[in-house]
């Protein structure tokens, strides 16, 4: 069974109200750079659902989404 491909705003109020596992969204969402950076890569991991989503890091990040490039990423 195929995911449902939701919108980044979608996506984003089912992180702000704890619904979805950021880990979950990097292996069946296409996101953006702005959204992992602000939700995913969290310093505070105050959008953490499982314990999982504490640890993500960018190799993680780019290994499912294919279309990013760590140069995105970089200051």
């Amino acid at each position: 069974m195929q995911e449902e491909i939701l919108k980044i705003s979608e996506i984003e109020e089912l992180v702000k109200k704890g619904k979805i596992s950021l880990t979950k969204l990097i292996k069946t969402q296409k996101l953006t750079m702005e959204f992992c950076k602000e939700y995913v890569l969290d310093k505070d991991d105050k959008y953490c659902l499982t314990e999982m989503d504490k640890y993500i890091t960018l190799s993680d990040i780019l290994s499912y989404q294919k279309h990013l490039k760590r140069s995105d990423f970089e200051i």
